[in-house]
């Protein structure tokens, strides 16, 4: 009998600073406990530059001339891999290549879910929307089981998948992260003046970066400034009148040691506050778990799937700016060591990791 190893594995078009700098995390954990799981990802070798700085998960590169040869190229890749591990997670790549490639013999592989597939993809492309809604329904009834991050995305997935009588697998996993051993010294502060945060490498929609800009325009007090940081063009763009708001600026993309800076220099952040536009109705976004990690509180108008209801350091409650000050100011005293020790209980990679070698229990190896 070979020996019991397994894997996780995303397909990814480019390198997203996020997925990258959760999965080097995931990889990290294993590699330092010994776990029998392995990190990989597959992607196009004109991204390679872009990850440099990750050092436990591995990078599988494939050369092509167009998207969709690269494409082909990596289910290629990941074709040979699935016959190398006893079980694969697979960040759930869409129904698209996937079955012409890997055809339907998926006995070994559980999908990963993040999103709402067919609606994230509406945003972008129709085809590609109405391929998974189609061909979907047959890949996904395909794979031994089916992980999510929120109980909602876990249902949308195995409604969809109308072909299966059953799952071995079917399992909620919130987004986990690794966080870092650096603590901020100190306790939070009452102050006249609180600096927040909303971060992405590139803002999309669901990002909702309107409608934190609408609610600061709307504000007429004196208490907030707010730092955007990233590619909000796309956004930005639609919103008029943005050189009126003083206390907002706009920041382009950082490198990862330039945006610790900022995160240290703030007191609060934004969480995505357009998920309701993907019909999400719980969140598990890893730019949260980032912030927490800089004992940043977070502000969201949605609760996270990895974290209890009462959870003392996110705010989803009234999304007004007076609102959120008097919140931040019942905060003054708290160590910012307790903001963040208090996130990694239930966020923390330990717990995804130990879940990766358990989920194949009852497959006979």
């Amino acid at each position: 009998m070979r020996d019991i190893r397994y894997a996780h594995i995303s397909l990814l078009p480019t390198c997203s600073v996020g997925i990258v700098n959760k999965l080097d995390g995931c990889a990290q954990d294993a590699i330092e406990r010994g776990l029998p799981v392995d990190y990989l990802i597959i992607a196009p070798r004109n991204s390679a530059p872009s990850f440099e700085g990750f050092d436990a998960v591995k990078v599988l590169f494939v050369d092509a001339d167009s998207r969709l040869a690269i494409r082909f190229a990596q289910f290629r890749v990941l074709k040979g891999l699935l016959m190398h591990y006893t079980g694969v997670v697979l960040r759930y790549p869409g129904a698209d290549l996937g079955p012409l490639v890997l055809g339907c013999r998926l006995g070994n592989c559980i999908a990963e879910h993040h999103t709402l597939f067919i609606q994230e993809q509406s945003q972008s492309s129709l085809i590609r929307a109405n391929i998974e809604r189609f061909l979907g329904a047959i890949w996904l009834s395909c794979f031994y089981g089916h992980i999510a991050v929120t109980d909602q995305i876990l249902d949308d997935v195995l409604s969809r998948a109308r072909f299966a009588k059953t799952f071995g697998i079917k399992r909620v996993l919130p987004n986990p992260y690794k966080f870092s051993s650096f603590y901020r010294e100190g306790s939070f502060k009452k102050k006249e003046t609180y600096t927040g945060v909303v971060s992405a490498s590139s803002f999309m929609l669901w990002h909702g970066l309107d409608r934190i800009i609408n609610m600061f325009r709307a504000y007429d007090g004196g208490r907030f400034k707010l730092l955007v940081v990233g590619d909000s063009t796309a956004v930005t763009a639609t919103i008029s009148n943005l050189d009126a708001l003083s206390v907002v600026e706009f920041i382009s993309r950082k490198t990862k040691i330039e945006l610790s800076d900022i995160y240290n220099g703030c007191d609060f952040a934004f969480n995505s506050f357009g998920l309701d536009r993907l019909d999400m109705s719980v969140g598990s976004t890893l730019k949260l778990r980032e912030y927490f990690d800089f004992s940043l509180p977070v502000i969201s108008p949605m609760r996270d799937s990895g974290l209890p209801l009462n959870f003392d350091f996110l705010y989803t409650e009234n999304m007004s700016l007076n609102s959120i000050a008097d919140y931040l100011d019942g905060l003054d005293g708290v160590p910012l060591a307790d903001i963040k020790q208090c996130a990694q209980k239930y966020l923390g990679v330990e717990a995804f990791n130990d879940a990766i070698g358990s989920l194949w229990d009852r497959v006979e190896l």
